[in-house]
């Protein structure tokens, strides 16, 4: 008797590990995981209220999931996300004491859509369905390894303040050391010809519903309230492109503030950091601006905070000039500041026999353009574009020299610059003078060229044209 019973419980036994192996392999078929995720695709379709599409899925109970055409629509019917292809691949979840590692995850030609016109975002409503309690603080740690991105395109158009920012690119390839909470070392990041652009435009949001400007405190985190460390070791970008823009009128010839548009970008970034409010790095990079201004070489210890972009240590080869050893941007407000660029940006060097030519002068104040001149210079420089002032001033060109302090202010109209030159020690000559001054050429019967060397010490006030 106890023997039958026995044997019928080794059969039940048996039949139940037989049927949920069977459920088990029978997931493995194609068909039936496809059916498994047009099956989630339509509930989580119904919870949030727009479409949901998955085209073909594979995947294993613990630890790989592939898919194929993911799509979801906002509730106007504009594509919120598209991924031709999602790959992920994990450690073992069921199997592992340890905190859950994302070994892979890739998405080849996924296109993320974000936009508002109004205060909300087409993406808010899938928040608004899954929102949770706020008070309860989520302990959910992860780990990550290695994200490949391919043929990316994001888009974040907010038409409601105005601006829009768009990334794409060939290839994204972060190798990942460690992801602890507020904690993320990197070991190399590869940039294959990505594309970024910031646009501010002219934004539908009421004056009246504009909040107002809050000063910032002293102490208070601007870029990283968050309170992130990010460390990379090495950062490569390939053929990558920059711009900034404001609104859509035609750029000007020369450099424009308002159409900054860098292309041919390469760069080698080594020891990159994101602590606190301060981001540095050690660079190499080349790169072109519409204008036809063109940085050939850039190395330097680089520094950026909410107050100053500076360049220590530097290394500046441009179109035709040559530059060293320190300088640095400082402003009020980075995206308002840098699209008044000639007025409001100001600019601290140190320069040490730098040799600096007038044509590269002149992508910035083109009414330098004719002179064709180029100085060999050192000197402490302070102030913008439009209002600045050169100490220490040491300069020669040719068989000319001078000393001083000099100040210019009112660049970009030349004609009406006011000049100063202060403690001057000067030495020149007619040929030399002519071909900074041609407008001495328009005086006859005068013989400057039996002057020979003129000298002068003193100050000087006033104009190019007095």
């Amino acid at each position: 008797m106890f023997k039958n019973k026995l044997t019928i419980l080794r059969i039940i036994i048996a039949a139940i590990v037989g049927l949920l192996l069977f459920c088990y392999f029978i997931l493995f078929i194609p068909a039936v995981q496809n059916k498994v995720a047009q099956t989630i695709a339509k509930k989580f379709s119904t919870t949030i209220g727009t479409e949901v599409k998955i085209g073909r899925v594979g995947f294993t109970l613990f630890n790989k999931l592939d898919m194929e055409d993911v799509l979801i629509l906002d509730q106007h019917k504009d594509t919120l996300l598209y991924s031709k292809s999602f790959k992920l691949r994990l450690t073992d979840l069921f199997f592992s004491d340890s905190v859950p590692t994302i070994r892979y995850l890739g998405l080849v030609g996924a296109k993320v859509y974000l936009h508002r016109s109004t205060v909300k975002w087409n993406y808010d409503y899938i928040l608004d369905k899954f929102k949770g309690d706020s008070t309860k603080k989520d302990s959910t740690n992860f780990d990550i390894k290695k994200i490949d991105l391919s043929d990316i395109h994001f888009i974040m158009d907010d038409e409601w303040i105005g601006e829009k920012m768009e990334l794409k690119a060939n290839n994204l390839l972060a190798n990942i050391n460690s992801i602890i909470g507020g904690r993320i070392l990197i070991d190399q990041v590869v940039a294959n010809k990505p594309y970024y652009l910031i646009q501010a435009k002219k934004g539908l949001r009421p004056k009246a519903l504009e909040p107002k400007i809050i000063k910032r405190n002293k102490n208070e985190l601007y870029f990283n309230p968050g309170h992130l460390v990010i460390k990379a070791k090495d950062i490569q970008i390939i053929k990558g492109k920059f711009w900034i823009e404001y609104e859509f009128n035609k750029p000007l010839p020369y450099f424009d503030g308002e159409h900054i548009r860098m292309t041919d970008l390469n760069a080698h970034i080594k020891n990159a950091s994101f602590i606190e409010d301060t981001i540095k790095a050690e660079i190499q990079a080349s790169v072109k601006e519409r204008s036809g201004f063109e940085i050939k070489k850039l190395i330097t210890s680089f520094r950026m905070t909410p107050e100053i972009m500076e360049l220590d240590k530097l290394n500046l080869i441009t179109n035709k000039s040559s530059i060293g050893n320190y300088y640095a941007m400082q402003y009020k407000d980075f995206t308002n500041d840098f699209k008044n660029y000639v007025t409001k940006v100001i600019m601290k060097a140190h320069f040490s026999n730098a040799s600096i030519s007038s044509d590269d002068v002149a992508y910035f104040a083109p009414e330098l353009g004719t002179l064709k001149q180029k100085i060999n210079t050192s000197f402490h420089f302070s102030g913008t574009v439009a209002d600045f002032e050169a100490t220490e001033l040491v300069a020669r060109y040719n068989n000319s020299f001078v000393r001083g302090s000099f100040s210019m202010r009112g660049i970009p109209d030349m004609r009406n610059t006011q000049i100063s030159f202060s403690n001057v020690m000067a030495k020149t000559n007619y040929g030399d003078l002519m071909n900074w001054l041609p407008a001495l050429g328009k005086i006859k019967n005068f013989p400057f060229e039996g002057l020979g060397d003129l000298n002068f010490k003193g100050d000087f006030k006033g104009t190019l044209y007095n």
